[in-house]
């Protein structure tokens, strides 16, 4: 007779981790980390930032970029902080070029017309690069040409990129950055 209660305590148990495994998020394929050789720069000037997204899964991935006008943003929200955390004023042209339903522009980010007009319609040279695990794709971006002209001050830059397959939002590593005169 107990053996009639096990059998109905085994599938419910069994149901139970099913549901949790289910319930776990899956892990992201790629990680994001962002570098700058600068750590400090004049307010206006070039402020390069290095994108490295790397395979962290067991299987290729498939990671769409674009090599045409909105090669520097290619579907990274970028998103840079002052001192107090708001989100500064993203230029014209991270605007214009996030029309394009390839950038993601902050949520947050007031619109700034006062520099960076759009650079043209340009083309738009879609590429999807398949990195095996372990293998990375590259980009990098300008600060100032994304941004309002920053005053001086302490700042912090971050991007973030969904990822496609386990829909999860992976972020990169924190930059801190001072502007100065």
């Amino acid at each position: 007779m107990q053996t009639v209660y096990r059998v109905p305590q085994l599938a419910l148990a069994l149901t139970g981790i099913a549901f949790l495994c289910a319930a776990q998020p899956a892990e992201p394929t790629f990680k994001v980390v962002i570098s700058s050789e600068l750590a400090t720069v004049r307010t206006g000037a070039e402020l390069t930032v290095k994108v490295v997204l790397t395979n962290t899964s067991d299987h290729r991935i498939t990671v769409l970029t674009d090599r045409g006008m909105a090669t520097e943003l290619s579907d990274y929200r970028i998103q840079v902080r002052d001192s107090q955390g708001r989100i500064q004023r993203t230029s014209r042209y991270y605007w214009s070029v996030g029309q394009s339903g390839m950038a993601r522009v902050p949520e947050g980010s007031e619109r700034d017309y006062s520099d960076n007009r759009r650079e043209g319609p340009g083309a738009f040279d879609f590429w999807r690069p398949n990195p095996a695990p372990g293998e990375t794709v590259e980009t990098s971006f300008d600060v100032n040409k994304l941004y309002a002209k920053l005053p001086p001050g302490k700042y912090t830059i971050q991007v973030e990129r969904i990822d496609e397959e386990t829909k999860a939002v992976v972020k990169s590593n924190i930059l801190n950055i001072d502007v100065t005169e």
